[in-house]
C-alpha cells in the first residue's frame, strides 16, 4: 500500500498543496493519508478532491484580519480567527465538499496531541465533525492557540510529538511512501526556547479528582451533613436523593457535631478555623515550587499567571547576556508550595513581576518572615514588553 504523509507549518504546506494537486491531475488518490497541523489541514483537499482549493484560500484570504491577526486573540484567545478558517471559509466561501470527502475509501489520519498525557493520537478523519474541530486540534499550537476539545480530552498541535508521522504509516501497512516536507533539504530543528515552553505546558499533569463520597463514611458516629474525614477535614459527598442521607445545605452557621444550625460564638469559631486548616492541608497535595535556570544564580523572577511566557523569555535573555539567573512561576497561591519559604530565602535578590500593584509581594510578604522582594509593576492592560523586563532585572541584579 502507497501512502502520502503531510508535514505542518503554518503557511509551508502550500508547497504541500502543489504536490497534491499534481496527483489530482492524474487522478491519483492514494488509500492512505496521514499528517499533522496545516499539513493535515490542507491535506483534507485532497480527499475531497478540490485542486487548488488550499490556494485560493492563501490568495484571497491570507492577509484578512478575520484569516489572522491579534485581534482574534480576544474572541477565541488565538491569532488565528477559527471560526472563520474552520467556519465562514468552508461552509461558505469557499465551500469544502463533504459529500466527496465522506465517500473517500481509504484511511485517513489526523494526528493530535493529548494535552494530558502529551503522548500522540491519531484521528480518523472519517469522523470530524463539520465544525472540523479534529483539525483545530492538530492546528492548536501552544501560547498562540486554546487547547481544542474533542471527544471530552483537550489537544494540541499533533507536530508537537510527530511532526513528521512516517512510523505510524509504516506499522499501519504502507510498504512505500511519499512524504511531503516543508524545510529545505538538510534542515535539521532545534530544540529551541519556544519547545521547551511548549513542553513545559505539555507536562502538566492534572491531579486525579477523587470526591470524597458518603459511601466512605467509616466513623462510628452516625452521619451527618457536616462530619469531615479527620485527615483531609473534607466533607463527605452525599449525591441528592441517596436513600438515608437526605440533608438541609445553606449558608448559616451549623454546628460542627450535629450539623444544625448554630449561633454559638465558639462553635463559628472552630468552623472558621476547621475550614482554614483544611486550605492548609491542600499543600500536602500539591506539586513543590519548581526553580528553572541557574542553580547559583544572583536573581530569582517570580511570577504567576499568564506572565510564564514572558518572564521565562527575559530569563533567557539575560542567561545568553551572561547572567546568573533563575525563574518561580507559581501555579499554587492559597496554599502556597511547602517549599515556598525554602525558595525565596535561598536567593540573594528576587524580583516579583506582576501586572497589578503588587498583590502578590505582599501576600508572600505576609506568609515568609523577613522576605522582602524587589518589585516589577505594569498596569496598562498590555502583556510585559521582554525587553523592559530585562532593562529592569538588569538593574537591579546589577544594583
Amino acid at each position: 500500500m502507497t501512502g502520502i504523509v503531510f508535514e505542518g507549518g503554518t503557511f509551508r504546506p502550500i508547497f504541500s498543496c502543489g504536490v497534491m494537486d499534481a496527483l489530482l491531475s492524474e487522478n491519483i488518490l492514494l488509500p492512505y493519508c496521514i499528517g499533522v497541523s496545516a499539513g493535515i489541514a490542507d491535506g483534507v483537499s485532497y480527499i475531497s478532491k478540490q485542486p487548488q482549493r488550499n490556494l485560493e484560500i492563501m490568495q484571497k484570504y491570507r492577509n484578512d484580519k478575520r484569516y489572522m491577526s491579534r485581534s482574534n486573540w480576544k474572541k477565541n484567545k488565538s491569532i488565528f480567527g477559527l471560526d472563520f478558517v474552520f467556519g465562514e471559509i468552508p461552509d461558505h466561501l469557499i465551500p469544502f465538499d463533504w459529500d466527496t470527502f465522506r465517500s473517500y475509501e481509504g484511511t485517513c489520519l489526523v494526528g493530535v496531541t493529548n494535552a494530558k498525557t502529551g503522548q500522540i493520537e491519531y484521528k480518523n478523519a472519517m469522523d470530524m465533525d463539520e465544525k472540523f474541530t479534529m483539525l483545530r486540534a492538530t492546528c492548536a499550537l501552544p501560547m498562540v492557540f486554546p487547547a481544542i476539545d474533542l471527544d471530552g480530552q483537550k489537544y494540541y498541535d499533533g507536530g508537537l510529538v510527530d511532526p513528521i508521522p512516517f512510523k505510524k504509516a509504516l506499522d499501519d501497512g504502507c510498504d512505500k511512501l511519499i512524504v511531503v516536507l516543508t524545510q529545505p533539504r538538510g534542515f535539521v530543528k532545534r530544540y529551541g526556547k519556544y519547545d521547551k515552553m511548549g513542553a513545559r505546558m505539555l507536562g502538566h499533569k492534572y491531579p486525579e479528582i477523587k470526591p470524597n463520597y458518603v459511601a466512605n463514611y467509616q466513623d462510628e458516629k452516625v452521619w451527618k451533613a457536616y462530619r469531615r474525614n479527620k485527615e483531609s477535614l473534607v466533607r463527605y459527598w452525599a449525591i441528592p436523593g441517596t436513600e438515608g442521607f437526605a440533608h438541609r445545605l445553606g449558608g448559616l452557621e451549623k454546628d460542627y457535631e450535629t450539623s444544625a444550625i448554630s449561633t454559638d460564638p465558639a462553635n463559628h469559631q472552630k468552623m472558621v478555623t476547621t475550614r482554614q486548616a483544611k486550605i492548609d492541608k491542600i499543600a500536602d497535595y500539591i506539586p513543590e515550587l519548581e526553580v528553572i535556570g541557574d542553580e547559583d544564580a544572583d536573581l530569582l523572577i517570580v511570577g504567576w499567571g499568564g506572565t510564564y511566557g514572558h518572564l521565562y523569555e527575559a530569563m533567557e535573555t539575560m542567561q545568553e547576556n551572561g547572567k546568573k539567573v533563575a525563574f518561580a512561576h507559581f501555579k499554587f497561591i492559597n496554599p502556597l508550595p511547602k517549599n515556598t519559604a525554602e525558595v525565596l530565602s535561598k536567593y540573594k535578590k528576587v524580583v516579583v513581576a506582576e501586572q497589578n500593584n503588587g498583590q502578590f509581594a505582599n501576600y508572600l510578604r505576609g506568609k515568609v518572615p523577613g522576605f522582602n522582594p524587589y518589585r516589577f509593576n505594569r498596569v496598562k492592560g498590555q502583556p510585559f514588553v521582554v525587553a523592559r523586563l530585562v532593562e529592569e532585572f538588569t538593574k537591579i541584579l546589577e544594583a
